[in-house]
């Protein structure tokens, strides 16, 4: 990204005018901002054009490898049984799945209806905590340091209103942006689309697909553990090593963590712990074996993290990129989130019932941190 000057330019730059002879500021904001619109009339009637990030179950997931990507291109009637048989039918046995797991743990009373309006407020409430915030955390400040108390509300709220990983990739983008000398400052609203005054039961938000990661609190720390694919059963089902510790010594790979998918449902386990459970030698990760029903039922008794893909209509927002020396707006606009995705994650909970205490985050947003993962798992190692 281009830093601009502090001082003052030859020509004031009025709140109308945005910088188009460099990269844009909000370019590699986790929020796709770019192609706002700078009329608030014409983003809500003809919205923005964004590039498409990937989500799961898409028609344009149907690449799940790079070996069956091969083999799809070559048979045409592989490509028509996944798109119109086999893709379907994970679909509706994932929302069924998901949907009965969190009536059975949640009650009827909390999904849908009390969720969508969680979800609802939190997303402006996420993008008011955003508002001039310096990209500061609590770690990394020195012990009893002083606040000021507005950076002391923000720092306090979003680690509340973000899990670790999307708080990061936000705390990254608004440090750099503040080493440059700016801020970003956001207003809302909700603009309600055509269809929601024609039906009795609408809601501006829409769950989609529900998320299970089984396993103990230390390995099911998260429902978007990134890592390589290690072994594939088929589109649906595989085994994916956890990177979260970066390069290993093959010698200490029995430490790592494992995550096996089967369709919306994910067990973490260590290696060592399926090598104890089935006798094998697990000095390989790609050699470990499919976990078998015994193995996953004592994982799903250990406890649970739960999460909810949703989808937001109608929110718009406008964004300001100020000079923090003199306060002038140096790019603006009104971007377009009608239809964003966002996925909500519950705390770790055991025994199938959800805590008192118990929270749901924002772990992922307009499929930052999804597509991601999508197309590290496109690639068997």
């Amino acid at each position: 990204m281009t830093s601009f000057s502090t001082q003052p330019p030859s020509s004031k730059v009025t709140p109308t005018q945005t910088q188009t002879h460099h990269e844009s500021l909000v370019a590699h904001f986790p929020v796709r901002l770019l192609n706002a619109s700078l009329s608030r009339h014409k983003v809500a009637s003809e919205g923005c054009n964004y590039a498409k990030r990937r989500s799961y179950f898409d028609i344009e997931g149907i690449k799940t490898s790079t070996k069956e990507a091969t083999g799809i291109k070559k048979e045409t009637w592989r490509l028509f049984v996944w798109l119109f048989i086999t893709q379907p039918l994970y679909i509706a046995l994932a929302r069924l799945h998901g949907r009965s797991f969190l009536r059975s743990h949640f009650g009827r009373a909390f999904f849908p209806h009390e969720f969508n309006r969680g979800v609802k407020r939190a997303l402006p409430t996420l993008f008011a905590n955003l508002s001039n915030w310096n990209g500061e955390l609590y770690s990394d400040r020195p012990p009893n340091s002083s606040l000021s108390a507005l950076k002391s509300s923000q720092i306090n709220q979003l680690p509340n209103l973000l899990a670790p990983s999307l708080l990061r990739a936000f705390s990254v983008f608004h440090k750099d942006l503040t080493s440059k000398g700016y801020r970003i400052s956001f207003d809302w609203e909700y603009i309600k689309p055509s269809w929601y005054y024609d039906s009795f039961t609408a809601s501006l938000v829409r769950p989609k697909f529900i998320w299970i990661t089984f396993g103990s609190a230390k390995n099911a720390m998260s429902t978007l553990l990134p890592g390589p694919v290690i072994k594939r059963y088929n589109s649906a089902v595989f085994s994916k090593l956890v990177d979260e510790y970066g390069d290993v010594e093959p010698k200490q790979q029995q430490n790592r963590k494992i995550i096996h998918r089967e369709m919306i449902f994910e067990f973490v386990y260590e290696i060592k712990d399926l090598k104890q459970a089935s006798g094998t030698d697990g000095s390989d990760p790609r050699t470990t074996v499919f976990p078998d029903f015994q193995f996953k039922s004592k994982l799903m008794n250990t406890g649970q993290r739960v999460a909810v893909d949703s989808v937001v209509y109608g929110f718009v927002v406008e964004y300001k990129v100020f000079r923090i020396s003199d306060g002038i707006v140096v790019e603006q606009g009104f971007a377009d989130l009608d239809s964003i995705a966002i996925r909500m994650e519950s705390s770790y909970f055991s025994n199938g019932i959800f805590p008192d205490d118990g929270t749901w985050k924002i772990a992922d947003i307009d499929s930052f941190l999804i597509s991601q993962r999508i197309a590290e798992e496109e690639v068997d190692s």
